[in-house]
């Protein structure tokens, strides 16, 4: 009887092993088949151009000035922005562009996080014995 029942369970678990290896030979088969003709059709379809550039990098590119230029417009609102944020009048002398690349040490984010936790652990004072 015991025999009986390892001999069941041993067969049982041999059919759902095969089962599983099946299924996934049939999904990775298809999926194969699915890529070879989307290639295929992607080789065949005439006169296909590249994908059209963002509007962004369109309006960047046909610029006056170029790409990175400074115009007029872009000097009053960020002399605007930085008026309301500070409160008193300011003017704007000189613009440069920073890359996160060009700098130097972690990010402002990143240390006012590590305040904010920091500033979360106040250690309490020992009482004497």
């Amino acid at each position: 009887m015991i025999l009986w029942l390892a001999d069941a369970q041993s067969h049982a678990i041999q059919d759902a092993l095969q089962l599983i290896a099946t299924g996934m030979a049939v999904v990775f088969s298809s999926l194969l088949l699915l890529l070879a003709m989307v290639s295929l059709l992607n080789r065949l379809r005439p006169g296909a151009k590249p994908p059209a550039p963002p509007p962004e990098a369109a309006a960047l590119e046909t610029a006056p000035g170029g790409p990175g230029s400074i115009d007029g417009e872009l000097i009053a609102v960020l002399t605007a922005a930085a008026t309301v944020a500070l409160q008193r009048r300011i003017r704007v002398t000189r613009i440069r562009f920073v890359k996160e690349s060009d700098r130097i040490g972690p990010s402002g984010w990143i240390v006012q996080g590590r305040v904010g936790i920091l500033g979360s652990h106040r250690p309490q004072a020992r009482k004497p014995k």
